[in-house]
């Protein structure tokens, strides 16, 4: 008794002693909470260049898996599967190269133009809807305020193009500008980016060796329950990024190719202009695509109002094709996301973290949904598993009660039996 009521001391004095501690803990942040922050920026900024490095090696790792998968995959030849990686490596490369020089060289000067052909066009737009206005409701005494208001409206709509196309020329050098300060400065800008393409470059060369040290070292700290949850989440997450990457790549290309080319058999202006602006959006889950209408009709609605609406009747057949027909077939259901939920991830993610957020706030919330998803069909499982077997156990209750009911039944006739026989033996006795 005394042994009990010890260790029940001793568990008291633990707690009470891990609640002081994390009081203590709690109050230290408070006091220090500023320069806890200032070392948490410090710490983010000398990890960033690993950060890069992982998001590159991420992105790089996708191309290079693509071209050996169809580089020589079942060959036995010693020299092309010791050169298949270098090579593979290389041609990722020049696809990287590729890919930067046509933002740098082709899509920035066409967004670019884009925004240049819609500045040029409100002017003209804000005019023709004023007039159309004033003659619709011209005669309407209800709307005389109205008219004498818009008719007295004076927008000096070329100096508000000027200063928005002046942001924008500037907002590259901005976020550049923004970017090295956060880094610190040009140097450390380049300094960052080099690091980050070196650790890159190292993940992917011996990338099997890196997962292979990671595997051990979490196999040999971590219980293998938690291990395997671990590597399920990272596998879930994996192949969520992955099919989105692919099957936000191959929608945005492929309704680039559809409006595009439909924009040159219907000799609509601005073809390749608004197929890149459509291209770009169309990254963006749900509204991209919105977006994209909305921008090239107002690009269009200046030259030809008709032009413009039947862009608008092309865009939605392509976007149609594209999403009922392409998509469907060559990546399927990439990320497992309901409507839905993708249109609140895309909500949320934007409103936090902008555009960027809007485009991997929807993987993000795929995983989520697939994992919790996962969790909610097992625990179904397991409570249908405990409703069958109550109900076996339940319909064998019953089975045996009404088993022992007739095996009691019988044993009473055979004891009615025995009585008689006995009965009837005495009877002729006597």
């Amino acid at each position: 008794m005394n042994k009990s009521r010890g260790n029940l001391n001793i568990k008291n004095q633990k707690a009470f002693v891990t609640k002081v501690a994390i009081v203590f803990v709690a109050a230290l942040i408070l006091l220090n909470f500023n320069n806890i922050l200032v070392f948490l920026g410090n710490l983010l900024g000398m990890l960033m260049p690993f950060f890069l490095g992982i998001a590159l090696a991420y992105i790089w790792n996708l191309i290079l898996n693509l071209i050996e998968k169809y580089l020589f995959p079942n060959s036995d030849n010693k020299w092309i599967n010791k050169l298949r990686r270098p090579v593979s490596i290389i041609m990722s490369i020049l696809i990287i190269v590729g890919i930067i020089v046509g933002v740098t060289y082709i899509i920035i000067p066409q967004l670019y133009e884009s925004t240049r052909i819609i500045i040029d066009a409100v002017p003209t737009l804000a005019e023709k809807s004023k007039n159309w206005f004033l003659q619709v409701t011209e005669g309407l005494d209800w709307t005389e305020n109205l008219r004498n208001n818009i008719q007295n409206m004076n927008v000096n709509w070329q100096a508000i193009g000027s200063k928005f196309m002046g942001l924008f020329s500037s907002s590259i050098g901005g976020v550049l500008g923004s970017t090295l300060g956060l880094l610190g400065s040009v140097f450390g800008f380049f300094i960052t980016i080099l690091t980050a393409i070196i650790f890159a470059t190292y993940l992917i060369t011996g990338k099997e060796d890196v997962a292979r040290q990671g595997k051990k070292i979490t196999t040999a700290y971590w219980s293998k329950s938690f291990n395997n949850k671990f590597y399920h989440v990272m596998d879930v997450l994996d192949d969520t990024f992955t099919n989105f990457i692919k099957g936000q790549c191959l929608s945005a290309l492929s309704l680039f190719i559809l409006v595009t080319v439909s924009m040159l058999i219907f000799r609509i202006p601005y073809a390749f202009t608004v197929g890149v602006v459509s291209m770009i959006t169309a990254f963006i889950p749900i509204l991209g695509a919105f977006l994209g209408a909305a921008i090239g009709f107002l690009m269009l609605a200046v030259v030809n109002f008709n032009q413009a609406l039947i862009f608008l009747i092309i865009f939605l057949v392509c976007q149609q094709i594209q999403g009922n027909l392409i998509y469907p077939k060559i990546v399927g259901d990439s990320i497992g996301l309901p409507g839905i939920w993708t249109f609140v991830a895309v909500i949320l993610g934007g409103s936090l973290f902008g555009t960027m957020g809007m485009i991997l706030a929807v993987p993000i919330f795929a995983t989520f949904y697939k994992l919790f998803k996962e969790r909610t069909d097992k625990i179904l499982e397991i409570k249908e598993q405990k409703n069958e077997r109550k109900k076996f156990n339940k319909d064998q209750g019953i089975t045996l009660k009404k088993d022992q009911k007739k095996m009691l039944k019988q044993q009473l006739k055979q004891e009615k039996i025995s009585k008689k026989k006995l009965q009837n033996k005495n009877d002729k006795k006597h």
